[in-house]
C-alpha cells in the first residue's frame, strides 16, 4: 500500500480498524502522508491490538516526535506484541526515541521467542507422555510433525524482505541523487544564461568605447588641420607686418 494518500481524512483509521481482525503479517505503507498529529496515535493503538502483524514499514511519513513517542510508549507498555520489524527512517523522529523504539523491539521480540521456545517444550513434552501412554505405533508424533505443529503460521521470509527493503532503499537514495544532480545542472544552466548575458552587455561597452574612441581620434585630427590652418594665417600676418 505504499505510494498512496492513506494518511489524509480517515482512510488509516479504517485501515487500522480492519487489521485487527486480518491474518495481514507485513504491511507496507512507506509515502503516505501519515502525520504526527493523529497518524501515530491511530498506528499505535492498531499495534496494541493487533496479534499477527510481524512487520510493519512506515518509511518517510510525517509521524515526527509525538507519533514517534506514541510509537515507543506502546512498544514499552505491550510486552506481548508480535511485531518484529519496525521501519521508521525518514519521518524527523529524534534520535534518541528511534534508538528507545529500536531496544523496545527488541526486548518484545527476546520474550516473544522465550516463549515459543516453552510452548514447544510443553507440546514436546505432552507428545512424549501420550506416545508413552498409548504404546501404539499409529499414535505416534514424529518430530517433523511437532515441528510443523509449533512453527509460526505466518514466516516473515527475513531474506525475500531484506532484499526488497535494501533494493527500495537503494532506488531512494538514487532518487535522491538524481535530484541533486538535476538541481546542480539546473544551477549550471542558469549560471552560464548569465554569463551569458554578461558577456553581451561586455561586447555592447566594448563596441561603445571603440565608437568613442575613433570620435576622439576624428576631433584630434579637425583639431590638428585647425592647427595648421591657424599658423598659416599667423605666418601670412606676421609677413605682411614686417612688408
Amino acid at each position: 500500500l505504499e505510494w498512496n494518500l492513506i494518511g489524509l481524512q480517515n482512510a488509516l483509521s479504517t485501515l487500522c480498524r480492519g487489521l485487527l481482525a486480518s491474518n495481514i503479517c507485513h504491511l507496507d505503507l512507506r509515502n503516505n502522508k501519515i502525520d504526527s498529529s493523529s497518524g501515530g496515535k491511530i498506528i499505535s493503538a492498531m499495534l496494541h491490538e493487533n496479534r499477527k502483524l510481524q512487520h510493519l514499514d512506515l518509511r518517510w511519513n510525517n509521524l515526527g516526535m509525538i507519533g514517534g513517542q506514541c510509537v515507543l510508549e506502546m512498544l514499552q507498555t505491550r510486552t506481548h506484541s508480535t511485531l518484529q520489524t519496525l521501519l521508521l527512517s525518514g519521518n524527523q523522529i529524534p534520535v534518541q526515541i528511534l534508538r528507545s523504539i529500536d531496544s523496545a523491539l527488541k526486548h518484545s521480540n527476546t520474550s516473544i521467542h522465550s516463549q515459543q521456545q516453552s510452548s514447544s517444550s510443553s507440546t514436546s513434552s505432552l507428545s512424549e507422555r501420550n506416545s508413552i501412554i498409548t504404546q501404539s505405533p499409529t499414535n505416534t508424533i514424529s518430530e517433523k510433525q511437532i515441528e510443523i505443529t509449533t512453527r509460526d503460521p505466518c514466516p516473515p521470509h527475513k531474506s525475500v524482505l531484506e532484499t526488497r527493503i535494501s533494493l527500495d532503499d537503494t532506488l531512494h537514495d538514487k532518487n535522491e541523487t538524481i535530484e541533486h544532480l538535476q538541481a546542480e545542472i539546473n544551477e549550471i544552466f542558469a549560471e552560464k544564461s548569465s554569463l551569458n548575458q554578461e558577456c553581451e552587455r561586455m561586447k555592447l561597452r566594448v563596441a561603445e568605447l571603440e565608437s568613442e574612441n575613433l570620435d576622439v581620434h576624428d576631433k584630434h585630427e579637425i583639431l590638428t588641420a585647425d592647427k595648421r590652418r591657424l599658423e598659416q594665417e599667423l605666418s601670412k600676418l606676421q609677413e605682411s607686418f614686417a612688408a
